[in-house]
């Protein structure tokens, strides 16, 4: 007898969050609600979040501010206790690393600059001259980043499905 295969379309599949620990959880959706909330103010006051890179002397001030806006607001879904497909999850991840990234080695340009402009974390709403809190508050958010990284990868490995191979006899034994 011929074996029928089924031809499938690739789809995302949601999968349960990683086994993280409560704490682990809480301090995941405190960054999260951060990164949330840093890219709603972007876009709120996207013109002076724009300006604020143009007036550095970034050549593509619109691009990175999108850039940014939207790895913020990627990475904080990857931060959240809900369902992700595998590959979103992964994307956020590495998302929030970016972005964390990208946010201390600003603020640490910043703080070397001879012109004192506003770090622009939160767009137009904050003012916050670049130094050394600048660069505490970049170096915390991209260490809890990290932090969290590991912990999803560490957890995430002990998730993957056992792929085994089983007999068709075998199979139709439990049918009996």
């Amino acid at each position: 007898m011929a074996e029928k295969f089924v031809r499938r379309r690739w789809t995302a599949v949601a999968i349960n969050p990683p086994a993280l620990s409560s704490r682990q959880w809480m301090l995941g959706g405190l960054v999260g609600i951060v990164l949330f909330i840093m890219a709603i103010s972007q876009i709120l006051t996207v013109s002076d979040f724009e300006a604020n890179f143009s007036l550095q002397g970034l050549s593509a001030s619109r691009a990175a501010a999108f850039l940014i806006i939207v790895g913020e607001l990627w990475a904080a879904a990857g931060l959240f206790k809900i369902k992700l497909s595998r590959l979103f999850r992964n994307f956020a991840n590495g998302s929030a690393l970016l972005v964390g990234l990208f946010w201390f080695t600003w603020n640490a340009y910043l703080a070397v600059s001879p012109f004192k402009f506003s770090t622009n974390f939160f767009g137009g709403y904050t003012h916050q001259v670049p130094g050394i809190w600048s660069l505490l508050e970049s170096l915390l958010l991209v260490g809890a980043l990290i932090y969290l990284q590991s912990a999803i990868a560490h957890r995430s490995d002990a998730e993957l499905p056992v792929v085994t191979r089983i007999n068709k006899k075998d199979a139709n034994k439990g049918r009996r």
